[in-house]
This record gives C-alpha cells, sequence and structure tokens, in this order.
C-alpha cells in the first residue's frame, strides 16, 4: 500500500515529514544527533500525558515523540535512542481515535463509517505488530499504569535514562505538580480526559469494532505485548 511506504520506510518517511508532516497540526521536534528519547504509541494511547510529564519532570531530555508510525521506530532503533512504546486496549484507543478524526467538527455521523474504522484497525495491528517483534529493544508502558501510578512510569523513565534520582518525594511533587496542570485537547469528542459525550459515542463504536478487519489478530498482538 502507497500509505505504508511513506509511513514505515525511514527514507520516504523523511521526506513526508520534512515536506507535509512538520506543516500540520501539532509541530514535533525530529531526530537530531541530540536526541536521546523517543516515545510514543498508537494515538489516543496517552502520548501527550506521558510528554507532559516527561518535560516537567526532566527537562534535560531532547525528545521526539507524537509520530505514531513505524520508520520513527525504526530510525529510533538504528541510531540506539532510548524508546519507550505507550500501548492501550484496542477497543479504548480505536474508538476514541474514531472520535478524534471527527473532533474538529464537533459532530459523529450517525452511521459508522466502517471504511474509516477499519482502516484505523488495521493501522493499530500494523503498528503493534512491529513493537511486538521488536519489543526487547524497547521499554513498553501500560496506558493503565500511566494513568494509575504516573510516579512509578516516570521513576522507570528516569532510571533507563540513567538520571539520578535520590529524593523519591522530590519526583513524587514534580509528577502531582505535572499531573494537576495537564489538560491535554479539551473539544468535546477530542478531549484527552473522559467526558459522558465522549464516552456514550465510544461505546457504540466498540460494539462494532469486533465486524472490523484485523480486529482478532488486534486482540492477539495486544495480549501478546501485555501479559
Amino acid at each position: 500500500m502507497f500509505r505504508r511506504l511513506f509511513s514505515d520506510i525511514p527514507l520516504f518517511y523523511n521526506i513526508y515529514f520534512h515536506l507535509i508532516r512538520k506543516h500540520r497540526g501539532m509541530r514535533p521536534r525530529y531526530f537530531t544527533s541530540e536526541t536521546n528519547i523517543y516515545y510514543d504509541g498508537y494515538q489516543r494511547s496517552g502520548n501527550t500525558y506521558l510528554g507532559h510529564l516527561i518535560k516537567k519532570c526532566f527537562p534535560q531530555l531532547v525528545e521526539v515523540h507524537h509520530l505514531h508510525k513505524i520508520a520513527p521506530l525504526k530510525i529510533a532503533l538504528r541510531n540506539d535512542i532510548s524508546t519507550f512504546i505507550l500501548i492501550r486496549a484496542p477497543e479504548e484507543a480505536i474508538s476514541s481515535n474514531y472520535l478524534k478524526h471527527y473532533a474538529p467538527k464537533g459532530v459523529i455521523p450517525e452511521e459508522i463509517n466502517f471504511k474509516l474504522l477499519n482502516r484505523m484497525t488495521s493501522d493499530y495491528y500494523h503498528y503493534y505488530n512491529f513493537v511486538f517483534k521488536n519489543q526487547k529493544k524497547m521499554k513498553i508502558i501500560k496506558f493503565n499504569k500511566l494513568i494509575n501510578s504516573p510516579v512509578n512510569i516516570v521513576k522507570m523513565v528516569g532510571k533507563n535514562m540513567n538520571i539520578e534520582l535520590n529524593n523519591g518525594n522530590s519526583i513524587t511533587r514534580r509528577v502531582k505538580k505535572a499531573s494537576a496542570s495537564y489538560s491535554g485537547s479539551t473539544t468535546k469528542y477530542g478531549s484527552s480526559k473522559p467526558n459522558v459525550y465522549k464516552e456514550r459515542e465510544k461505546d457504540k463504536i466498540k460494539k462494532d469494532l469486533p465486524t472490523t478487519k484485523n480486529y482478532k489478530q488486534v486482540k492477539k498482538v495486544y495480549q501478546k505485548i501485555t501479559n
């Protein structure tokens, strides 16, 4: 598939990033000789929240994140950049990503867009199948652990980045302060935090997810990585 060519192969992704990606939406950093950490995952898996914590707790790190493609993973691993990958249950991540697609307009179509849903399910499987095959070279961060135990996740990142963590209380305070200041996206359906409108629509999408292509493979690869 032509789309996979630019998302999977570093040479083509470099072209895509500099011509298109860096000019739209959130403008992420790209790899340089100073980059020392890469963290990412499928969309809506806690990427923005983790990034907020890392920036507030470890501002000395030079990060790349929010690219959501396989090519950047290959670039990070090839250059021995410490890599952390978030993973969230597929029904939660995919349904949330589906809503984010329509968030700018604030209106969700009554009929499920199965073409879009199939593509998102396929992307989830494609991304994490690569992660599964290379997981010994990276650190996996489960979404639920990030949300429920952010201090432990931040300490794990710090330890892996060889950052001195003698004062555990200091890290705890920093994480609590960072969490309190985190807002993320605040749109009705694109919000980074749960709300009644978003959860109601997600429930509708989850009912149709099992009918999408690759859904069985998606569930299997999620279980393989997280078990």
